[in-house]
């Protein structure tokens, strides 16, 4: 299950919107008959560069800023500043190559492909990343998870597989009689949720199941960790649920990983 209040990472709106103004700002000064469209004093002003070639610059230097911004992170401005601060140092070596269109479209394309080539290369690298990740916490569970164990015991496994350390992970603890085997079953489940690249979601699970009852029917609440203002384990030991669970004998535990 989805939480819907799950907050996404920022999508860099600043970033987009400056691209944008200053792309429109110089096509409305932009006077054929006049050098003020760029700022007087540079290089653009004094003619050595055609004013739409300057554009195509601005478009594949948006490439490469967003790749940066999907790479580096939360050091996405200063590594961009190192960069633009080195391009104008060793501008000079390759200035009169982009002063001709062939020149323009060769560097200005290679910057592109080179934009989209190391996101690629990066997304795959965390893909492989988060699976062996998911494969270790998996394998966390199914070493220290038995059949035989307590109640007791199997929350106390899944929260120390919680301390684990995972970016913006929540923890969801579902009780519920459902039919997904057939035949009704009543569910006690503890869940690990965390965002991967793709806006998606990973889910852990560990599913104890009981046969259904009059009494563990009246069982039915879905509660996140993020609503909770205690720990949510505590929350889960003292839940009406959890009293009334540990006293039976469940019919089988699931352990497994899902993707949303």
């Amino acid at each position: 299950m989805i939480n819907p209040n799950q907050h996404f990472p920022a999508i860099c709106y600043e970033h987009t919107f400056c691209c944008l103004y200053f792309i429109s700002r110089d096509c409305l000064l932009y006077r054929p008959e006049e050098k003020q469209s760029f700022i007087p004093g540079t290089n653009h002003c004094n003619g050595q560069i055609n004013f739409w070639m300057f554009n195509i610059q601005v478009l594949s230097l948006s490439f490469f800023r967003g790749a940066i911004y999907k790479i580096a992170g939360k050091g996405c401005i200063f590594v961009y500043i190192l960069f633009h601060t080195m391009f104008n140092a060793a501008s000079s070596l390759f200035l009169s190559m982009t002063m001709t269109w062939p020149g323009t479209i060769a560097a200005n394309g290679a910057m592109i492909l080179y934009s989209v080539i190391i996101v690629i290369i990066y997304n795959k690298t965390m893909k492989d990343d988060e699976g062996r990740q998911m494969e270790n916490l998996l394998i966390f569970l199914k070493k220290r998870i038995s059949e035989q164990m307590q109640l007791t015991d199997i929350v106390h496994v899944f929260e120390k597989m919680c301390s684990i350390p995972l970016a913006n992970d929540m923890i969801l603890f579902e009780t519920g009689t459902f039919s997904f085997t057939g035949e009704p079953l009543f569910y006690f489940s503890l869940v690990r949720q965390f965002p991967n690249d793709d806006e998606e979601f990973y889910q852990i699970h560990v599913d104890v199941l009981y046969k259904s009852t009059r009494e563990n029917k009246m069982f039915n609440e879905t509660t996140w960790s993020e609503s909770l203002n205690k720990n949510i384990f505590d929350y889960i030991r003292n839940s009406p649920a959890f009293a009334h669970s540990q006293n039976n004998k469940y019919v089988q535990i699931q352990i497994y990983i899902d993707r949303t």
